[in-house]
């Protein structure tokens, strides 16, 4: 969300109960900007205009350090946003039992939404909308065939069951060293087909770079051959994407649950967006599976396959232009995680070099050693991140600690969840 209060003052924030901990909110000034962290006890930053280098990156890594404590805060009970949101829950409920007033007052609520009314949208212009051709595909679907056509077979049947596929291109990229053969039939359907040979040891990012490059469509997405989406998928993707929205992401389940390396990885790679989930704007969104309006990504050119090495870093790239992103669970996929200790572990560590280069081009040498120096601290980060990803868990025991406690040889009990929640 991006607006200008009534004294011209520019105003950003960013909300996600379900896609992140991410709430923010930043004050613009000519005098430098005010950064707040919603539910945090150390809740603010001010930057002074012009402020940057060195002694800005030392600043920040000192404010970095100075929330260790409310770390391990949220790994020990939920954090200060669970326990924000619970006692504010419970107060409301006994203040109804007794016939007072919460504490959180009605006069109280008024003043917070007189102070939203106050702002006004920064644009009123109209998003852009491509004007196609009757009988033009609205998205094109990019999938990565590795060599045999049998990996990516169930995918595509998944895709031959969305609700609007004689509206969908289909582009396969043919990571190869001798051309895939389908069996006649399998990718009947469709509004149109194009198969790309790419030479054999093409990244999954180059051969989406130059899937988005190939593609008809105004709007593109990235399967896999290991995440099956559902029949509504490509139209609501699609139909969020009549909105103003750089990128649009799907609610992610897992499709097998029966492992508890499996639920690891779930966790890690796609806790933001675990099943269930709500719409709205979100700081990232699922690095596969998500939606580009075509425009937009060609507008980096030749950066763009090294943009899509980590699409995570594409995503804070798209948010430093002020372009918005969003998560919308009405397209859903499910899934499938890696299962084994011994092939996970490394894709985790070489997966974490690839975002860490990927996020620190450009950066200045000194922000790398601070960077570098902290690292240890990520485990810690990523950890309490997790606890907030599965708060939500709690509402739906059967869901997800049965099978996770069962796996981990441990019966969870019935969580005791109030009446009022």
């Amino acid at each position: 969300m991006a607006g200008r209060m009534a004294n011209g003052v520019l105003y950003s924030g960013t909300w996600s109960k379900t896609g992140g901990e991410h709430q923010a909110v930043r004050l613009s000034g000519t005098g430098g900007t005010l950064d707040f962290m919603l539910y945090r006890a150390n809740s603010w930053r001010f930057t002074p205009a012009g402020a940057g280098g060195a002694a800005a990156y030392i600043g920040e890594a000192k404010e970095y350090a100075s929330q260790l404590p409310d770390i391990a805060r949220a790994m020990q009970s939920g954090g200060d946003l669970a326990d924000s949101y619970r006692l504010q829950w419970l107060d409301f409920a006994e203040a109804i039992r007794v016939n007072r007033e919460p504490s959180c007052s009605f006069e109280e609520a008024a003043r917070a939404v007189k102070t939203c009314c106050t702002i006004v949208p920064a644009t009123t212009a109209e998003p852009e909308v491509e004007a196609l051709p009757a009988d033009s595909p609205v998205i094109s679907v990019i999938l990565s065939v590795q060599g045999d056509w049998r990996l990516a077979r169930r995918t595509v049947g998944h895709l031959r069951a969305q609700t609007i596929c004689a509206q969908i291109e289909l582009v396969l990229m043919a990571v190869s060293h001798h051309p895939i053969t389908i069996p006649d039939g399998e990718t009947a359907g469709f509004h149109s087909l194009q198969m790309i040979p790419m030479p054999p040891d093409s990244s999954v990012a180059q051969a989406n770079a130059a899937g988005t490059r190939a593609a008809s469509a105004p709007v593109v997405v990235f399967a896999e051959d290991h995440c099956f989406p559902e029949p509504d998928w490509a139209a609501a993707l699609l139909n969020a994407h009549t909105n103003d929205y750089a990128a649009v992401g799907p609610e992610i389940s897992n499709a097998n649950p029966d492992g508890i390396v499996s639920w690891c990885d779930y966790l890690v790679g796609y806790g933001p967006w675990m099943s269930p989930c709500s719409p709205g704007q979100v700081p990232f969104l699922p690095g596969h599976n998500s939606s580009y309006k075509r425009a937009i990504l060609l507008e980096y050119g030749e950066r763009l396959e090294a943009m899509l090495e980590a699409e995570t870093v594409l995503h804070y790239d798209l948010l430093r232009q002020g372009r918005k992103l969003y998560l919308e669970p009405a397209a859903r996929a499910s899934h499938v995680n890696f299962a084994l200790w011994n092939v996970w572990l490394p894709v985790q560590f070489h997966c974490g070099r690839v975002f860490g280069g990927s996020r620190a081009q450009g950066w200045p040498l000194s922000r790398k050693l601070i960077y570098t120096a902290a690292s240890p601290l990520i485990p810690l980060v990523r950890t309490a991140r997790i606890c907030r990803f599965t708060e939500r868990a709690l509402f739906y025991h059967e869901q997800y600690l049965v099978p996770i406690g069962a796996h981990a040889g441990h019966r969870w009990a019935r969580p005791a969840v109030p009446h009022c929640l």
